[in-house]
């Protein structure tokens, strides 16, 4: 309970053999956690099976929580820059306010796979507008056209590279 009165914005809440608190106490503990926007993380005793652990979670949809999406999107950028060797990748400002507006009905997985495919995309170590997938740009089909271009550019300097063409 002490824990739980201190629990800050943003900070998880641990619980240890969780199984062992009835499904009315493991609901008052996620909506009290919830409220103050916080996040929990269960353990089950070892004799304890997982499949008598069976809680039902109503997880609004990112639409109706639009503060996780930049610290989501902040989240699946470190692994992108892990994956790709690229430690100075950042989202631009533009990029920033463009995720914030956009409605995300794939929800996690939709920011995942967009944030993962634009930083393979960013030709420079800002992911820009020119990186981003046209339904959060909502430009022109003409932009499809600057960015089919620079794909043919990074896939012309990556054969350069590898010695494949010699000149450019």
């Amino acid at each position: 309970a002490k824990a739980l009165k201190e629990l800050g914005a943003g900070e998880a809440l641990l619980l240890r053999d969780a199984g062992d608190l009835s499904a009315d106490a493991l609901q008052a503990v996620f909506e009290a956690v919830g409220k103050r926007k916080g996040r929990v993380l269960a353990t089950l005793a070892p004799q304890q099976h997982p499949a008598a652990f069976a809680v039902r979670l109503k997880v609004p949809a990112l639409a109706d929580r639009p503060g996780d999406v930049l610290p989501m999107a902040a989240h699946f950028l470190s692994l992108a820059r892990a994956g790709l060797g690229r430690p100075r990748l950042v989202l631009s400002d533009e990029a920033r306010t463009l995720f914030a507006d956009y409605p995300w009905p794939g929800n996690v997985r939709e920011l995942k796979n967009v944030v993962i495919r634009a930083a393979g995309a960013a030709l420079r170590d800002e992911i820009g507008r020119d990186a981003l997938p046209m339904r959060l740009t909502e430009e022109a089909p003409v932009d499809s056209l600057r960015g089919a271009l620079k794909a043919t550019e990074r896939e012309l300097l990556h054969l350069r590279e590898s010695g494949k063409v010699k000149a450019i």
